[in-house]
């Protein structure tokens, strides 16, 4: 087992390594660390994969007892790690952000780790697919692999595994050339089925074949648009007879449907089946219909339909707005299903004693509801950054080939992570700018560190109890409310505590309470079969509402979401619904629950806007230049049909208020002319002209937003003399 060690003026550490990564660097006659595998005693492991992270020099020897070793360079920044505990030893994973990451910044090239021998064709051609956005078929995996490593368009990296660790046996990793761009990867794919060397998945139509139909232009390539055009509708026909509906009007439905107090009307009965049809194949169900064709109805002509299926009771959960719960109670499920047990969860405490009365005894109506409001649901301790605050700190300084260099420096008033015992700084682009200044790392640091008041706004003092009973003083950092989530500048690591009520202030609480949804999650899994979700585009964004409906959702065995509004027009307002409620699907296409960019980048529009510098001499009396600068890319309304094929036709009912097929009266808007009456008019006149002089004065000395709030003023002025 070979040792991976890092060593300055004051320290040296070491630990054990059961795998490890590189790649050459000619330029610098080195190692670049790729990734690694230590196995160590936890504050060495987690000592060394801070210094990874931070880019220092690490060393590699054959053992603890040799003298020679290898030098490996790491980038600073550019590793992601997973650090677990094994008995008294920690397990920590180091892996280039190039190998993890779906969306890479330009200039970096893709990594490929295939442990344990997998099939390096399949995972190459997946990730080919995901990076170039083209299509995935499995039989072409073997040819297109073949052919970019013939092409040079694939190096092999090199791994060492520790034989003692099976594990790790047939680890095998791989870099994709700069050169292999999105281009590119379409021209191979193009040429390859203008070969026939690759086809299409043959369909259900007479179409012929790609290869005998695609033929070169006048410039010698392949237009496979071409094809597409020209046999467009021998591929629809395809389409139609590949993908058909789980439901139409012609298939009969579920009699429990019609089965309750209130029967709806066939649209919403044909919704339900569809609904239903679609729980045979997915573990959540969105019904996306306008308001006024009967959500609510249909959700509970859904339970009701699946309650009869069961032959040990049927719970749903609704998770709903507070405000609508009275109306859930009395005009929907007691309308509808008044045989139904009702149960309304108001506080942690009754989802406690629900447990213990109810589950426990495995005690489950034939069809029961329990209503959670989603503001309740995610009502759990206040959460506070679990940072040490030091007046002084003493950083050893690294081995520099200048003499006026001193072996250690004292920087005060730091911020520490008690996992890494690093000292949190500022990484943006102006403070590392500000910190190049500096020819020290101590000043460099100095100058990007966060001190006291970056974070917090005060700090209280408590007596505490200590080993025998003793009293001690203690410190509680009042932190500012904007910090709601915060991890380590340096390791990475999610600081973010629970706050102990009973030794520290809290506003409103003297005892701890639990999270409903946290505790659903933990010991009510699998005991609701369905949760029904009220309001589901509430939940779009990654807050702590959103989190607690992830939960829920996660415990559950299916999960219907009710909305009249999916989508905001924005790839970005329908990823965390999805990634909440069907997760397989999300990572079968690549995703996971950091793809928010690469979720927009595939399925959304982003649009980036520049300007032009003004003209930069370049010598005296030449010539000026003037250059693009760019302005961060950002998203913009608009969404791909691939969205809908993907992840929404199979999972996503829609209804309109006009399939309803109900006499509907039309909106007619007319405007209304109603003059005021004099003393009114009187007064306004007054005021509108005093006002606009008032604006004109304004204006008049520079101020170019003094008539922003003319109008709005005149209007209510006019509309709403009473205020």
């Amino acid at each position: 087992m070979k040792i991976l060690s890092y060593q300055d003026d004051k320290n040296f550490i070491e630990a054990a390594v059961h795998m490890v990564v590189t790649r050459r660097n000619v330029e610098k006659n080195a190692e670049d660390l790729i990734a690694v595998g230590l196995i160590d005693l936890d504050s060495p492991t987690r000592a060394l994969v801070a210094h990874a992270i931070k880019g220092d020099r690490l060393r590699l020897k054959w053992n603890r007892q040799s003298f020679s070793s290898d030098l490996f360079d790491t980038e600073k920044y550019a590793y992601r790690f997973v650090a677990r505990p094994i008995g008294k030893l920690t397990h920590a994973i180091v892996l280039h952000k190039a190998a993890v990451d779906e969306q890479l910044e330009p200039g970096i090239s893709r990594i490929i780790i295939v442990p344990q021998g997998g099939d390096v064709a399949d995972l190459f051609l997946r990730r080919f697919a995901s990076d170039f956005n083209l299509p995935y078929v499995q039989g072409w995996k073997d040819v297109i692999w073949q052919v970019c490593r013939e092409q040079d368009y694939v190096q092999d990296l090199s791994v060492w595994t520790d034989p003692n660790v099976p594990q790790w046996q047939g680890l095998k990793a791989f870099e994709l050339s700069d050169e292999f761009t999105e281009e590119r990867a379409k021209e191979i794919l193009g040429h390859l089925l203008a070969e026939r060397r690759i086809e299409l998945p043959s369909g259900v139509t007479a179409t012929p074949p790609l290869s005998e139909a695609l033929r070169p232009d006048d410039n010698g390539e392949y237009q496979v648009i071409d094809y597409l055009q020209t046999f467009a509708p021998h591929l629809a026909t395809t389409i139609e007879d590949l993908a058909a509906p789980a439901h139409d009007l012609d298939r009969p439905i579920e009699e429990a449907i019609a089965q309750m107090q209130r029967v709806p009307f066939p649209a919403q009965a044909h919704t339900v089946q569809a609904i239903l049809n679609g729980f045979d194949a997915n573990k959540g169900i969105i019904a996306s219909s306008d308001m006024g064709t009967g959500k609510s109805i249909i959700s509970l002509a859904v339970a009701n339909a699946l309650a009869n299926q069961s032959k040990h009771g049927f719970a749903v959960l609704l998770l709903v707005p507070g405000i609508t719960i009275p109306k859930w109670v009395r005009d929907e499920i007691g309308r509808t299903l008044p045989q139904a047990k009702v149960t309304v969860i108001e506080s942690w405490k009754d989802v406690v004693r629900y447990r213990d009365k109810r589950v426990r005894r495995g005690d489950k109506a034939a069809i029961e509801f329990i209503l959670l409001s989603r503001d309740t649901a995610k009502l759990g301790m206040t959460k506070a950054p679990a940072l040490i605050h030091k007046e002084r700190s003493v950083v050893p300084n690294k081995a520099r080939w200048h003499d006026n260099y001193t072996s250690v420096s004292m920087i005060e008033d730091v911020w520490l992570c008690p996992e890494c015992g690093g000292i949190q700084q500022k990484h943006t682009k102006t403070a590392e700018k500000d910190a190049h200044k500096h020819d020290h790392e101590a000043d460099q640091i100095a100058e990007r560190k966060l001190g006291f008041k970056d974070l917090a706004t005060g700090f209280n003092s408590y007596t505490a109890l200590s080993i025998g009973s003793r009293k001690r003083q203690r410190t509680q950092y009042v932190f500012k409310k904007s910090i709601t989530e915060y991890h380590c500048s340096e390791c990475g690591a999610n600081l973010m505590r629970d706050v102990v009520p009973e030794r520290e202030a809290v506003s409103g609480l003297k005892h701890r309470r639990l999270q409903p949804a946290w505790f659903i999650q933990k010991y009510l899994r699998g005991w609701f079969d369905l949760t029904i979700i009220d309001e589901l585009h509430q939940y779009k964004s990654n807050s702590g509402q959103g989190e607690a409906m992830g939960a829920i959702a996660g415990a559950s065995r299916r999960v219907l979401g009710l909305t009249g509004t999916l989508s905001d027009g924005k790839a970005s307002s329908l990823y965390h619904l999805l990634w909440r409620i069907c997760p397989a699907e999300m990572k079968a296409d690549g995703l996971d629950h950091r793809s928010l960019n690469k979720f927009v980048h595939l399925y959304g529009t982003m649009e980036q806007r520049g300007r032009y510098s003004e003209d930069d001499v370049t010598s005296a009396g030449g010539s000026t230049s003037r250059k693009v600068i760019l302005n961060p890319p950002k998203e913009v309304p608009g969404l791909s049909p691939k969205l809908f094929v993907n992840h929404l036709a199979d999972k996503t009912v829609f209804l309109e208020l006009g399939d309803m097929g109900l006499p509907l009266v039309e909106l007619d808007e007319r405007p209304v002319f109603i003059d005021m009456d004099e003393d009114h008019k009187a007064a306004y006149q007054v005021f509108h002209n005093e006002l606009e002089s008032v604006m004109r004065q304004q204006y008049a000395i520079g101020n170019a937003n003094a008539f922003a709030k003319f109008i709005p003023s005149v209007v209510n002025a006019a509309n709403q003399p009473h205020v």
